[in-house]
């Protein structure tokens, strides 16, 4: 029977399991080498504007919600330039590469399954193909002394024609959809790039500057036959076939500045669809060839943005303050099925537990927690903070700290869209071992922190945002005789200290959960030496009432919840002595802190200790625990058990210390991993669905 033991260490020691501050930066928009330097900016001789026509109406703009499929672009809201796709509506943004290199110009393959695009991740701009899901990531061109951009699939999805600097200046290329039989389709002294095939396959558009400036041209799919589109003195560029054959968008500066136009396919009826004083550029067809997608810096940066065809109900679909380029829309016109489900591990010398997770104000997810990966002496770390997508895609992240050990324990949402993150330090502060709380902004950035303790150590357990604002931290602080002290704070946003909560104890006396009542009293959950119990403290931090719960063997009440009554559910661990056994214990609790009843349950084959509940919107609660394999169970406040899940590797004892419930129903669960006999850990981040399961 297989057992965890050192139960105090696991329960208790887990929670500190912290080096300069790493940040990171907004960069400004790179230098794309895949393009000629001169198209960047051109600088061209304008005459003065003379629309060829005005700007078309429409007696029946189509509601957004017709646009339908998947948008791939590239952004750089990570801080570097990947590849990311959106649903038409705006929907489940996630990325689909994710390197310290520039991944760029996206190309969806005619079946709608591949994406062709530009990376150097091998040192310099070349064309690389992978899955639709981002996985399968394999290279095509390799050329170590040019640069390759904007590649574009046949309608066979056969080939793919790209731009080369191979032969000194920028031609059109194709090869086959596996890199072979390269070979060149231009040869003209002008720069001739940015490809789009027409939908029977027969010919290419594309743009060129070997007539001064840059203007529409088409060819032969063989390269025969290059004949010039457009004939005016301003930058006409960025070519795209509609799916019927019949019109081109592309961007054109004949009007002063950027904009969308169409015209017939052989290059009549210029017909200009957007009229903005900022530059709109970019633009891709629907499969359906109703929209068009394109790039709009009429909120001062590069976003995405959809619209009909005709220019009528436009619709924004990012909105990330960084730049995003290259849409291009999946032939299918239907989004591919992700599952919403996934694990998510980061192992190594830079990752050691997540302790807390919350939902970022714009729907994703922030987790934090620490570093420190080895859990042994010397102890050193960083604070670890890290935002995800809720496809489980790595966002950002940072660490924190000095030159000892920083821990983040507990993250709420401030009102200005940033966070306050809760945990401990001893680079800073006043004594051994300290609180600390850190205020930082939306992208990570520190704004300023506060530490809080005397000469001894200070321990957190947890953070509670409170209904006017402010802040609960709470955990416990050792007295100068050994004694180990409940110790609450109320602060202000700005971290002040509006009051402070301990009671001396010769013994054990530590707050491990809070909450706040509706009337504005705050209940601990404490444990005190083998018992568990809860205090009341007014919101002025005055002692209300307190009760311990001396019951037969160890109750740990590490979690507490409110019941639809108005009483108390708690939650943690009891410890019975014949046989030693570790189950999760559960009790009910009256307004007034009377005990209701408690019960216990578990695996006989397994020591469980719950570490994690919420209270569900149905009413229900879900906890998570320290176990072997990743444990939830759901409860009814009656104690019923409703369903137990245990994942991933039952020989292996993981740590769910935090819970989120999703709107769809899901579950969020971060922790840890143990390893090496807790003296190593790894950190955990599960999407699970609504009955606790990773779907396949």
């Amino acid at each position: 029977m297989v057992k965890i033991r050192h139960y105090v260490q696991i329960f208790l020691l887990v929670l500190c399991i912290g080096c300069a501050p790493v940040r990171t930066t907004t960069p400004t928009m790179p230098t794309l080498s895949a393009a000629p330097t001169e198209t960047t900016a051109p600088t061209l001789t304008l005459v003065p504007p003379t629309p060829t026509s005005v700007l078309p109406t429409s007696t029946s703009p189509l509601p957004v919600d017709n646009a339908v499929g998947l948008i791939a672009y590239c952004s750089d809201q990570d801080g570097d330039f990947e590849i990311w796709v959106i649903n038409a509506d705006g929907s489940n943004q996630h990325k689909l590469t994710d390197n310290k290199a520039m991944d760029i110009s996206p190309a969806w393959s005619p079946d709608g399954s591949q994406i062709a695009f530009i990376t150097n991740r091998d040192g310099n701009d070349e064309v690389y193909v992978m899955n639709a899901d981002g996985s399968n990531v394999r290279r095509l061109t390799k050329t170590s002394n040019a640069s390759e951009s904007f590649p574009a699939w046949s309608p066979d999805g056969m080939q793919i024609s790209f731009d080369s600097d191979r032969d000194s200046n920028w031609d059109i290329y194709v090869m086959a959809n596996d890199g072979f039989d390269s070979h060149r389709l231009t040869d003209s002294p002008g720069d001739d790039w940015i490809s789009s095939w027409s939908p029977d396959g027969s010919q290419i558009v594309f743009e060129s500057k070997r007539d001064g400036n840059y203007e529409i041209y088409v060819m032969d799919s063989d390269g025969s036959d290059q004949r010039r589109l457009t004939v005016n003195q301003s930058h006409d560029g960025f070519p795209t076939w509609s799916p019927n054959g019949k019109n081109i968008a592309f961007m054109s500066q004949l009007d002063g500045n950027y904009e969308i136009s169409t015209m017939n396919a052989n290059g009549t009826d210029h017909r200009r669809v957007t009229d903005n004083p900022v530059e709109d550029s970019d633009p891709a067809w629907s499969p359906d060839g109703e929209w068009l997608a394109f790039v709009s810096q009429r909120d001062g940066n590069a976003e995405i943005y959809i619209m009909q065809a005709n220019g009528n109900s436009t619709l924004q679909l990012t909105d990330n303050g960084a730049q995003n380029w290259s849409p291009t829309w999946q032939p299918s016109g239907e989004a591919i099925a992700r599952s919403s489900t996934w694990i998510r591990t980061f192992e190594g010398d830079n990752y050691g537990a997540f302790f807390d997770v919350i939902l970022a104000q714009d729907g994703n997810i922030l987790t934090v927690g620490a570093t420190n990966h080895l859990h042994m002496p010397p102890y050193s770390g960083d604070a670890l903070f890290m935002k995800l997508s809720l496809e489980g895609d790595v966002l950002w992240e940072q660490t924190w700290g000095g030159d000892g050990y920083e821990q983040a324990d507990s993250v709420v949402l401030a009102e200005d869209g940033g966070y306050y993150i809760f945990g401990e330090t001893d680079s800073y502060g006043a004594g051994d071992r300290d609180f600390f709380l850190l205020k930082i902004t939306h992208d990570g950035t520190d704004e300023w922190f506060k530490t809080y303790g005397g000469e001894g150590r200070e321990w957190p357990y947890g953070m509670l945002l409170l209904s006017n604002g402010e802040l609960l931290i709470y955990g416990f602080t050792e007295s100068i005789s050994g004694g180990r002290n409940e110790y609450a704070i109320r602060v202000a946003q700005d971290g002040a200290i509006i009051w402070e909560y301990t009671e001396e104890s010769p013994g054990e006396e530590l707050v491990l959960d809070a909450l706040e009542t509706p009337e504005g009293s705050l209940v601990l959950a404490v444990i005190f030496d083998e018992d568990g119990g809860l205090v009341k403290l007014a919101d002025n931090g005055s002692l209300q009432w307190v009760y311990r719960y001396e019951l037969p063997g160890w109750q740990y009440a590490s979690q507490i919840a409110q019941t639809e009554a108005g009483g108390f559910l708690l939650s943690g661990f009891l410890m019975s002595s014949s046989p030693q056994q570790a189950d999760t214990w559960l009790a009910r609790c009256s307004s007034t802190g009377e005990l209701d009843w408690e019960t216990a349950f578990g695996d006989p084959a397994f020591d469980d200790y719950a570490t994690s509940m919420i209270r569900l919107r149905d009413g229900t609660y879900l906890i998570g625990a320290i176990a072997n394999g990743v444990l939830l169970s759901r409860v009814d406040e009656d104690g019923n058990v409703l369903w137990r899940q245990s994942l991933l590797e039952p020989q292996t004892v993981y740590g769910s210390m935090a819970l989120v419930e999703l709107e769809d129903g899901d579950y969020l669960v971060a922790g840890l991993i143990q390893l090496i006999g807790g003296h190593s850990y790894d950190a955990i981040l599960l999407r699970t669905n609504a009955e606790g399961q990773i779907e396949e």
